[in-house]
């Protein structure tokens, strides 16, 4: 087993290579994956979007599918008799309020045959409510819900009315609470082991009082010594940064 390095040499190596060496010079791997969701044969977790992101590609299409309906079918066209002599007085036939010029006799000297605009094929409704229905599967699956977006909720008044419907919506949560409850954990006993290791041999930090003053605290390397605890209450209300 090699020699412990010395605080000098320490700190030459920092930022080096990982692992580092934590003073009793075991391996230190100073990264954590807080996953959304742990899923079973993977070494990295689900994302929050992961349950939506093939409702959001099958929404991405239908709303090409709509624009090629838009530009093709939707679109009106005009209708012109074959032989007619016609002159467009506009840069294109699709402009609105555009102005044409025809010869009836050159179509057959029927007066009736005129260029007539034909309206395009609406697109259909049941297409509109099915891009409505992934849009409502899309917030399902992420849980962005009206109270979760800040919108009020109809009919409801009571305050505790609403902190249930909040709970409720962060409940799905609760897993990424705690896996980033232990992502801190995890954070807090590498920067107590980097300090222990790494850190200067006397550091002094400015400390708020109550009173909004400030003092100055100074303390050793050498009172960080033994073992250490750390509780994180993970999983009870929302985290904060």
């Amino acid at each position: 087993r090699p020699e412990p390095l010395d605080s000098a040499r320490r700190r030459r190596r920092l930022p080096g290579p990982l692992p580092y060496r934590d003073r009793d010079d075991r391996p230190l791997f100073t990264f954590a994956h807080g996953a959304y969701e742990h899923v079973g044969g993977r070494v990295l977790g689900t994302g929050a979007m992961d349950p939506a992101i093939p409702k959001i590609d099958q929404l991405n299409r239908l709303d090409s599918l709509l624009e090629m309906i838009v530009s093709r079918t939707a679109n009106p066209v005009w209708k012109i008799p074959k032989n007619a002599e016609v002159e467009w007085l506009g840069d294109s036939p699709g402009l609105p309020g555009l102005l044409i010029q025809w010869n009836p006799l050159a179509a057959g000297g029927n007066a009736n045959a005129e260029p007539k605009r034909e309206p395009g094929v609406p697109v259909d409704q049941s297409l509109m409510a099915y891009r409505d229905l992934l849009l409502r599967e899309i917030e399902e699956a992420t849980g962005t819900f009206d109270i979760i977006k800040g919108a009020k909720t109809p009919n409801i008044q009571a305050a505790s009315a609403i902190q249930m419907l909040i709970d409720r919506g962060q409940a799905r949560f609760t897993s990424a609470f705690q896996a980033r409850g232990v992502m801190y954990l995890d954070w807090a006993h590498w920067a107590l082991e980097l300090e222990r290791a790494y850190g200067p041999d006397e550091r002094t930090i400015a400390v708020m009082t109550p009173t909004r003053g400030w003092y100055f605290k100074s303390y050793k390397k050498s009172q960080l010594q033994g073992d250490f605890t750390i509780i994180v209450e993970d999983g009870t209300p929302t985290p904060k940064t």
